[in-house]
Parts: structure tokens; sequence; C-alpha cells
């Protein structure tokens, strides 16, 4: 049986967040697993911001009306389809299944916005799953910079022709290879 002193200093042996004492598992070692863990736990926290960065972004687009539909009515700005004084498409009714047809603007909000909170939530998961979370955090965070980032600097600026798609395909690429690095 051991006493209060040895099973504190098991404890401590571990790291501040004590994620698993040193004693429990005899198997691993101070420096190792148990000490990346608590490390890791910083990928769940910056998921958890990167999550609410989102809701925000989408929040804010949808409050100041940027995309030409009234967020409390869903009708268009203008009453229907058609351009207006900047020569901008507005969002029309696709009459044969009620949707509304999306212009290039949305479609990329859309697209990073999505991504951006499938991401978070991976980037929330890397404490538990991924073996490398140093890595897998770096790419996670590197991809919602680049890929995200790119698509909402595209939708907000109604720019089609962004010269940094490069930017859009290397932050593609990051958010691939994390998702790759959970496997290793």
């Amino acid at each position: 049986m051991k006493s209060t002193n040895e099973k504190m200093a098991s404890y401590r042996a571990c790291d501040p967040y004590n994620c698993a004492p040193t004693g429990s598992r005899p198997s691993l070692s101070a420096g190792g697993i148990c000490s990346g863990m608590a490390k890791s736990r910083l990928a769940g926290r910056l998921g958890a911001i990167s999550g609410a960065l989102a809701l925000a972004i989408a929040g804010y687009a949808k409050r100041k009306r940027i995309f030409g539909v009234d967020s409390e009515t869903t009708e268009p700005l203008d009453g229907g389809g058609g351009d207006n004084e900047d020569n901008e498409p507005k969002p029309v009714l696709d009459e044969g299944n009620d949707k509304w047809i999306l212009t290039d603007q949305e479609r990329f909000f859309y697209s990073g916005n999505q991504q951006h909170f499938y991401h978070s939530l991976a980037l929330m998961a890397v404490p538990y799953a991924a073996k490398l979370p140093t890595l897998t955090t770096s790419l996670l965070i590197s991809g919602i910079v680049l890929f995200c980032g790119t698509q909402y600097y595209r939708s907000f600026n109604k720019d089609n022709v962004y010269a940094g798609r490069p930017l859009l395909w290397i932050g593609g690429l990051c958010l691939i290879s994390a998702w790759f690095t959970f496997l290793l």
C-alpha cells in the first residue's frame, strides 16, 4: 500500500495537468505521452475559439445582409432577381425546387464557413485522437487560416478572380494532411 506522500509524488512526476499519474501506468514515462497530452489540450481550446469565431463570422454575414437577402424575411432586398446599380446579381428563387440560386460570393462564404466549422471540431478532437498533436494542430490551424480565410476574403470583397488561389490550394493541402496525421 502506498503512503499519501508516495501517491502525491507519482502525481507530481507527470505534468501540472495530472492527465495520468506515473504510478498508474508503469509503461509511460513522465516526459512521454502524459506530458504531450497536457500540452495538446491547448488544441482543444483553440478549436473552441475557432468554432466560436466561425459562428461569429456567420452571424455577421447574416445580420449585415452582405449577400443581398433580408435576414428576417429571406426575401431578396430588391424584390426579385436582376442587377442592382453595381451590376451585381441578386439571389433568385428557383421556382422548380424552391431553393435560392447562390451567387459566387455566397458559395465562397458557405464553403469557407462550413469547412471552418468542421475543422474547428477536428481541432477540438486533437487531444484525444492525435498521436502527434503539435503537428496536427499546426496543420489544422494553418489550413483554417489559409483555406477558410481565402474563402472569406473572396466572399466579403466580391472577388471572383482572386490572385491568391495558391493560398487556397496550400490551405486545402494543410487540412488534408492534418487528417492524415490522425492516422500516424
